[in-house]
């Protein structure tokens, strides 16, 4: 297939031998046109220039992914989790690939070459460079000739080729390149390389471009590779949001930074691909146990709020993976006493006797549903405290949704 000017909201699910998952190059004329907010899913198989999403592309591929294995069977060629080879005139922003990738020459999880731009991208399946391979990277396979990549990373673990590294396996341009606001955190394997690196295998010519205020992982790949581009940091370094103090980078939810990171819990992601939750929330009581923002979202991890009784609840540390959520707010759950047009006939309350004992200015928070244990702060111990200070009798009383409380007093 091939595709020109225009491809928006297209998808393509089945397995592929050929060059792409959803076309095969992308406007082959050299003229601009748009892919977005498409993806494929289905395994991908070809002799050259595979891509999980597109073999060859001139254009811009927009918000657009790719999750399906692909594998060159080829000895020559570009081949990539989203795109084979990205031409000079390709621009690729907010895409993502995570299907493992194969392939026998430039090989990338993203792209297996880059002359273009890309942005604001990830990917995180392994990438392998079988018999023969040249250049292989987590992200990229080479950036040549003036590509760029900015807010980016790759995760995938990376092995094969001559040169081979976490983000890109060569930069390889005679012409200005930049590379930025990157990380990679895969292990990249030594065996058989010539060059390896946590974040690029090697640089060519690095006077003629450069690589600034990007990252490894030092604790997965020790080496820096030939040209010593980026920083390394351990594992709980790349965990630590003042490491990424030059990035558009928050750790709290909500703001418009291109980066979000839970500080402590997971390295930078992308926050375009994150969807916005607040934590806090609040519920009437039931008797039931009752659970906080993010319990059965298995997109998030930590301690989720949880109580029966009235009161307020709080979370321990809550974060999320890329597929997840922008997490706003501490996390608290709040369970108020019920009310009369909210229980049913059963539900009994108890409180002070006002004929023995005046009631002090009584909130909601003092009033304790019959059967509920006691517990510290909260509703039990304000009756606790009255029934203490005043040896008072309790009224039970039978609240209903079409009557007033039937009172009785009781010893």
């Amino acid at each position: 297939m091939y595709a020109r000017l225009l491809s928006v909201r297209s998808y393509a699910t089945g397995a592929v031998t050929g060059s792409g998952g959803l076309t095969t190059v992308a406007w082959p004329d050299r003229t601009a046109g748009t892919i977005t907010s498409s993806y494929a899913t289905g395994a991908v198989s070809g002799a050259t220039n595979s891509g999980g999403l597109v073999g060859v592309s001139n254009g811009t591929v927009s918000s657009s992914y790719a999750t399906g294995a692909v594998n060159s069977t080829g000895t020559d060629g570009f081949v990539g989790g989203l795109i084979g080879a990205a031409n000079v005139l390709s621009v690729v922003t907010n895409s993502y690939a995570t299907g493992a990738v194969t392939g026998a020459y430039w090989v990338g999880g993203l792209m297996g070459s880059n002359t273009g731009t890309v942005s604001g991208s990830y990917a995180s399946g392994a990438v392998t460079g079988s018999s023969g391979a040249v250049l292989v990277g987590g992200l990229v396979g080479s950036v040549f000739n003036g590509g760029t990549i900015s807010d980016s990373y790759a995760t995938g673990a990376v092995s094969g080729g001559t040169y081979r590294g976490g983000l890109v396996g060569m930069v390889n341009s005679t012409t200005s390149y930049s590379i930025s606001n990157t990380y990679a955190t895969g292990v990249v394997s030594s065996s058989g390389a010539t060059y390896y690196g946590g974040l690029i295998g090697s640089v060519e010519a690095a006077s003629v471009g450069s690589v600034s205020n990007s990252f490894w992982n030092s604790d997965n790949t020790a080496s820096a590779g030939f040209g010593s581009a980026g920083t390394g940091l351990g594992s709980t370094a790349m965990k630590t949001a003042s490491n990424f103090s030059a990035w558009s980078i928050s750790s709290a939810g909500g703001s418009s930074s291109t980066w979000r990171i839970y500080d402590g819990s997971t390295s930078p992601l992308l926050r375009t691909f994150l969807t916005s939750l607040a934590t806090d929330t609040s519920t009437t009581y039931t008797g039931a146990v009752q659970y906080g923002i993010g319990y059965g979202l298995s997109n998030i991890t930590g301690t989720y709020a949880s109580g029966t009784n009235a009161g307020t609840y709080y979370s321990g540390t809550l974060y999320s993976n890329q597929q997840g959520y922008d997490l706003s707010g501490s996390g608290t759950l709040t369970i108020s006493v019920p009310t009369s047009s909210s229980v049913g006939s059963s539900t009994t309350v108890l409180e002070p006797d006002s004929e023995t004992f005046p009631l002090p200015p009584r909130t909601l928070s003092a009033v304790l549903v019959e059967g509920d244990s006691a517990s510290t702060g909260g509703a039990e111990n304000a009756a606790n405290e009255w029934r203490e200070a005043s040896g008072a009798r309790l009224l039970r009383m039978k609240m209903t949704v079409d009557a007033l409380p039937d009172v009785s007093a009781t010893n």
